[in-house]
């Protein structure tokens, strides 16, 4: 993927998350998610007394690129995402399953996690984007993931993935 782009890449294999880096804003005592990761919202709530997400602060007080990652369309396949409920599959639609096989979808498919473990398909999520890219699909179909824990994280980066600009 980055090949002519940068001159060495140092590939250690695998990534056990997936999903980048938490990055949040210190407040006095509390923070603000500013891009959920890894680290998610509730374990900061375990041990640092008010945490916020950056969509509650917005609403004034932060830049939408107060962080990396924060640009509304980052992450990008280089085809369209599309929520699976909002798409008729297709031979040429790649399905991005969650909590199932994808067995009955018609075009290619790369299963998150068939179990619905948010942890298994954050770090599965950015190479099955790529792989269903490779694979020729004219859109992505992606299935949803409960929006606690890791699952903000993976809906960030398939929301910022999806977006037109």
């Amino acid at each position: 993927q980055m090949a002519g782009r940068i001159d060495a890449v140092l590939d250690t294999g695998p990534c056990a998350v997936g999903v980048e880096s938490t990055v949040v804003r210190v407040e006095g005592e509390g923070c603000v998610v500013l891009r959920p990761g890894g680290v998610t919202a509730e374990m900061l709530r375990g041990v640092v007394p008010r945490v916020r997400a950056a969509a509650d602060a917005e609403k004034g007080e932060l830049k939408s690129q107060a962080s990396p990652g924060r640009l509304p369309r980052h992450y990008s396949p280089g085809v369209p995402v599309v929520a699976a409920a909002d798409c008729r599959p297709a031979a040429d639609v790649g399905l991005l399953a969650f909590g199932r096989s994808g067995a009955e979808w018609p075009g290619p498919v790369e299963v998150l996690s068939e179990r619905g473990d948010a942890a298994e398909a954050a770090a599965r999520l950015f190479a099955a984007m790529r792989s269903l890219r490779e694979a020729g699909v004219s859109r992505i179909a992606a299935d949803p993931v409960p929006a606690n824990g890791l699952g903000a994280a993976i809906n960030d980066r398939l929301r910022r993935a999806a977006s037109p600009d």
